[in-house]
């Protein structure tokens, strides 16, 4: 039993008509601060604040959250006036938002209007984020509503996504959306930093969902694991498992489990699909790559999904249910492991000068000890980095016409070009990363190896004059 301190009578009532004694009785809630648990899920409502405490139709308190200066702005040595860019290099821009349903229940329909303007009305389909300001995050309490732009005007978009049916009811906040155009300019808006998605008090804009009885914030829970086939050989027999795991209400319908290798460094994502004669009951299915290593593979992880979204991991350094799964013995011959990336020998760009709308060739020679290469694939940035275009490289040109022209795996090409609106001048091939068939990888980067420095290519104006040169040959590749 608590004792507390006895409290004279007089005190107690000079406190009372204090002016400062009734501003005490009157506070508001304060924040809760990180770390703080505030409902029986274990999280934070999304403001921060004790939102059970507020009255209805009290106003949240406003947020203590300023953007770091650091983040206000572009990296220095991309700081330039538009004066010094050529082409138009505006992002697109929310300029208003409207959401149309302003109250709904569990499993209806939400939509919503934006109006977004870019250079040249060609901003493409974007997501916007609304979640639950009490529950956050969690599974039914987030969901998406989907933009397209409308037929009759390029600059309004139609938004409409559908709520969970176990979503919980309450407040639901615009959290915020990602909006790009067509030549990869992009910009995010949050509410409380963007004014189209606030209202008048600076609060974030909202919908009501009713109170709902089959509320489900909860993830789906593993019961058991087991391996039928404990050992089998890489490239050759296939592994096949199941999981079981059961859930409250909605019903588990998702489940992923990764393997590992003995030394984890090769590591497989196996999707698993649900039984559905036998709820909660999933099926793996998947081999080996014949040119990973052999030895005890072991479940490191399992993801499993609710209907209601909810996804819940268990990871065999702390579930007891996959400490105790069964190891799978992989037989291999040593000589057939492939832990080494491929290499790339060579790279040249067709031309050291192309207008806009002209194709640029980029030929990449490379090498792979073993299991052969599988991609290649980089970046074209722009003279200040604010544009970019994305090369995917291929090995499969045969010429028909040419009968000594035979497939050559080790010589990988792709073609690219800039639109109007990109930035004129000097563009160059700043990333480029190769994988091989055992998903060894690694990334070049211009200025770090001498095998990418230097790539460029000039892309001109109309009016400009053209003089183009050849690039830099690539030694030992047919002609």
């Amino acid at each position: 039993m608590s004792i507390s301190k006895p409290i004279s009578l007089l005190a107690w009532i000079l406190a009372a008509l204090s002016p400062l004694g009734a501003q005490e009785q009157d506070k508001k809630p304060e924040r809760v601060p990180f770390g703080q648990t505030l409902n029986e899920y274990g999280v934070l409502n999304a403001s921060g604040c004790m939102c059970e405490d507020l009255e209805d139709g009290e106003i949240l308190p406003p947020p203590d959250i300023t953007v770091p200066e650091p983040f206000q702005y572009l990296r220095p040595d991309l700081q330039i006036t538009a004066a010094e860019l050529t082409g138009d290099q505006r992002y697109p821009v929310l300029t208003e938002f409207k959401i149309l349903t302003p109250k709904v229940r569990a499993g209806d329909e939400v939509r919503a209007i934006a109006r977004v303007t870019s250079a040249y009305n060609n901003t493409l389909p974007f997501v916007t984020t609304f979640f639950s300001e009490r529950y956050s995050r969690l599974g039914s309490a987030t969901m998406y509503v989907n933009f397209e732009p409308s037929k009759d005007d390029k600059t309004l978009f139609l938004g409409r996504g559908r709520l969970s049916k176990f979503a919980p009811g309450g407040r639901y906040i615009v959290a915020y959306a990602t909006i790009s155009d067509d030549v990869g300019k992009r910009q995010s808006y949050g509410a409380e930093f963007h004014e189209p998605l606030d209202n008048e008090d600076r609060t974030p804009k909202f919908f009501m969902v009713e109170d709902n009885p089959r509320v489900d914030l909860r993830a789906p829970e593993l019961r058991s694991v087991e391996v039928e086939t404990p050992s089998v050989r890489a490239g050759a027999e296939p592994i096949r498992f199941t999981a079981v795991s059961t859930d409250d209400v909605s019903g588990p319908v998702d489940a992923e489990a990764v393997w590992v290798s003995p030394s984890e460094e090769q590591w497989i994502r196996v999707t698993m699909v649900h039984q559905g004669s036998e709820p909660g009951k999933f099926l793996g299915y998947f081999t080996i790559p014949k040119w990973y290593e052999g030895g005890e593979w072991r479940l490191m992880r399992i993801a499993l999904t609710d209907d209601a979204r909810n996804t819940g991991y268990f990871f065999s350094k702390n579930d007891a249910v996959l400490q105790n799964a069964p190891v799978v013995q992989v037989a291999q011959d040593p000589a057939l492991v492939d832990k080494k990336p491929p290499a790339i020998l060579a790279v040249s760009l067709s031309t050291t000068e192309a207008r806009v709308g002209e194709s640029v060739t980029v030929t990449a020679l490379v090498e792979d000890d073993l299991s052969g290469v599988r991609a290649i694939e980089g970046y074209v940035r722009s003279p200040h980095g604010v544009d970019a275009v994305k090369v995917k490289l291929s090995s499969d040109f045969v010429d028909l016409n040419r009968p000594s022209k035979i497939p050559e795996p080790n010589v990988w090409s792709a073609t690219f070009k800039i639109k109007k609106s990109m930035e004129r001048g000097v563009w160059t091939l700043v990333r480029l990363g190769i994988a091989d068939e055992a998903n060894n990888f690694h990334t070049y980067f211009d200025g770090r190896e001498k095998i990418l420095t230097g790539i460029t290519v000039n892309f001109l104006e109309e009016d400009d004059a053209k003089e183009t040169e050849p690039t830099r040959p690539i030694e030992g590749a047919s002609r």
